[in-house]
């Protein structure tokens, strides 16, 4: 698995004064020992940082965090579950009681699916699937899936006390001969494995080991074995219409995400593929962990034209009848009978937002639309996929609900995640999911063309940890490629930015990078605190003093603006109302090169205490040309690569504030301006 050199690079201290009269600025205190990541390849403090080093082969996966509140043998960790892992294959070979892949099927006990991996900082992982080998799930011989284990999704239910792992799979082959089977095809379903242990072993869902009694019914009157999914829409609906295609066993259901709501509600979504509207994202709420409420089955995010920003359904509310014979007519998610809301054409997919603006490439006199959503000429148009749901408050108080989602084909380098918006988990009517205008604002993770580096990042998981948000993603081993040849695990944080379109805050990714970045806090105990700051400084446009502290590490064109800008060199100054003990800094360069510096002048550090290294009297330090890594910049093509820092970490300082010299004339390009992206204080 990952593997990283542990660097010994913090050098100790030293008690030596410094005082410059040949400098512009005084450096008074003794010198701070420190690690400088001008030369990451030197090594560097793996317990603050990480890099995205392109090591570990997977795809697809769903990750959790489990706190040892939650669970005291197996929390501490971040746990993900995959299509497959490096050097794990899931080819589907049955597995002997020993735990060994067996050569035939005569041999086999039982089925190991979906390798199972573990971490304390979301960086160096481990294998730890408890069922065999890696693996984390158990299926027997004669249940109904066979293959094609893909993008398991999980969660933990405090009521239940267990993990409830969700996930498309291959079906057999149901030709009448399997007794008990009552699926109809050898297509894609959803099924549900349970587990009292996020490492598993899971298995599938019965109503032995959820209800505690194999004849016990679901809240929808089923009993669940393993011979037939979790989730069988053919049993309420008809299956060739709920496909759009004549063909039974055509794939309909993949990438399934579960969604805890803040009032305890559960949701889940998933992709319906090969309705007429291409590959779509559905939803419907949840009875409990296994059982769907298809009463509220609802079309999120329509396929088809890229040009469609929201999917209005087509019924009339006053008709309202139930879904299927034996179903209560539900109120909040009406059925028109002569538009089943199960189907795919029952909802009209629109490119017309709700102030009547018409999403068009161009406007009838040949200019551009700046508001265009759509991508033009690449991957598959009528694709909507790898869907997740998460939420955050708007200026009013009132939740909204992000569903971010791809806009093409994985094989797509452009396989880019965007958000749309709603009021509602399931889209409403009247607040259906909607994307936002100008398709480049919608954007949370994706490529730009400063990035020649990582491609294909759109299958994604969300992760909200102490109020720290980071996005576990996937990228090509050969960015921009014409061949998917498998897929390597990478991480990018995410930040909230405020923006006068909206009265909701945006979420926006610092990343890709492949650059030094500050490790989840939940690991290294320290967290940015820069935005705690009150910031001044001697010379700059004092209207971009926000960014220098905002968060946002700027890594895409489209955010090129927001970043600090001074004409003259300058001292940046940030002054903490209490002490903070600090670990580490990281000074986000600027997203252009003409832009960039190539080394900070110094850094000063004004302390509450000294440390217990030092004499008590030593109350101020300083670093000295704290360098930029020329790893991160090309001089011949002008070129730097996007969320790059001078980065410097340290034995911990309780710190009252922050004094940074930038000089004018040390500047990569011939841009003449200073421009900062962002300023990482990690503390405590």
């Amino acid at each position: 698995m990952m593997k990283k050199i542990i660097a010994g690079v913090l050098a100790a201290a030293t008690a030596l004064l410094f005082a410059s009269c040949g400098e512009k600025k005084i450096y008074g205190g003794f010198e701070l020992g420190h690690f400088d990541g001008s030369d990451y390849e030197s090594g560097y403090d793996t317990s603050l940082l990480y890099r995205n080093t392109s090591e570990l082969l997977g795809g697809d996966s769903g990750v959790i965090w489990v706190s040892k509140e939650e669970n005291e043998e197996f929390g501490g960790y971040f746990y993900q579950y995959m299509s497959g892992a490096g050097g794990v294959g899931n080819t589907g070979i049955p597995t002997g009681e020993d735990g060994r892949i067996h050569e035939s099927a005569r041999d086999g006990k039982f089925y190991s699916f979906c390798a199972v991996t573990r971490s304390k900082d979301l960086n160096d992982w481990q294998l730890c699937g408890a069922a065999d080998n890696g693996f984390g799930v158990k299926v027997s011989m004669d249940a109904w899936m066979t293959s094609a284990f893909w993008a398991p999704e999980c969660i933990y239910d405090k009521t239940t006390n267990k993990y409830y792992l969700y996930f498309g799979a291959k079906a057999r082959v149901n030709d009448g001969g399997i007794e008990g089977a009552e699926y109809v095809s050898n297509g894609w379903y959803g099924g549900v494995a349970v587990s009292e242990s996020p490492a598993g072993p899971f298995v599938l869902a019965t109503s032995e080991n959820i209800y505690g009694d194999a004849t016990a019914e679901n809240p929808n009157g089923e009993i669940l074995d393993e011979k037939n999914p979790t989730f069988m829409f053919e049993k309420y609906f008809d299956l060739a219409s709920m496909t759009g295609n004549d063909t039974p066993h055509y794939n309909y259901y993949a990438d399934p995400t579960p969604f805890r709501d803040e009032n305890g509600d559960l949701y889940l979504y998933f992709n319906k593929q090969g309705g007429q509207n291409g590959f779509e994202v559905w939803g419907m709420k949840m009875k409990d962990p296994v059982t769907p409420d298809y009463t509220t089955l609802s079309l999120c995010i329509g396929g088809g034209t890229l040009n469609c920003v929201r999917a209005l359904y087509k019924g009339d509310p006053s008709k309202n009848a139930p879904i299927y014979d034996g179903a209560e007519v539900n109120e909040e998610y009406p059925n028109d009978p002569a538009y089943p809301r199960w189907k795919s054409s029952s909802w009209n997919l629109t490119n017309v937002w709700a102030d009547g603006t018409v999403n068009v490439e161009k406007f009838e006199d040949g200019t551009a639309n700046p508001d265009f959503n759509g991508h033009v000429g690449i991957g598959s148009r009528g694709v909507r996929e790898g869907a997740q749901v998460f939420t955050n408050k708007d200026k009013d108080g009132k939740t909204v609900y992000y569903m971010s989602t791809t806009l093409t084909g994985v094989q797509s380098a452009d396989y880019n995640i965007h958000w749309a918006t709603s009021h509602s988990p399931l889209g409403a009517a009247g607040d259906e999911f909607t994307f936002p205008k100008n398709r480049f604002f919608g954007m949370i993770l994706g490529v730009d063309g400063a990035n020649d580096f990582m491609s294909n990042l759109g299958h994604v998981q969300f992760l909200n940890v102490d109020n720290e948000w980071w996005i576990a993603h996937w990228e090509w081993p050969e960015p921009f490629g014409t061949r998917d040849i498998g897929r390597l695990y990478a991480l990018s944080k995410m930040v909230w930015i405020e923006d006068d379109r909206v009265n909701f805050p945006v979420p926006i990714a610092n990343g890709p990078t492949l650059s030094l970045q500050a490790l989840p806090s939940v690991y290294t105990g320290y967290t940015n605190v820069a935005g705690e700051a009150t910031i001044t400084v001697t010379n700059g446009d004092k209207s971009t003093i926000k960014y220098l502290n905002d968060g946002l590490v700027v890594t895409t064109n489209y955010y090129q603006n927001r970043e600090f800008k001074s004409d003259k060199s300058t001292t940046i100054t940030l002054t903490f109302d209490a002490p903070k003990r600090v670990r580490g800094i990281l000074i986000h360069n600027s997203y252009n090169y003409d832009y960039a510096f190539s080394e900070i002048d110094g850094i000063r550090f004004r302390l509450s205490e000294a440390p217990d290294y030092m004499d008590a009297s030593a109350k101020n330090c300083y670093i000295r040309k704290l360098g930029f890594d020329k790893a991160y910049y090309n001089a011949d093509q002008a070129w730097i690569q996007p969320g790059a820092a001078a980065v410097a970490t340290f034995d911990e300082l309780k710190v009252e504030a922050i004094e940074i010299d930038l000089s004018i004339n040390k500047l990569l390009g011939s841009g003449k301006q200073i421009r900062i992206s962002d300023i990482e204080i990690l503390g405590a």
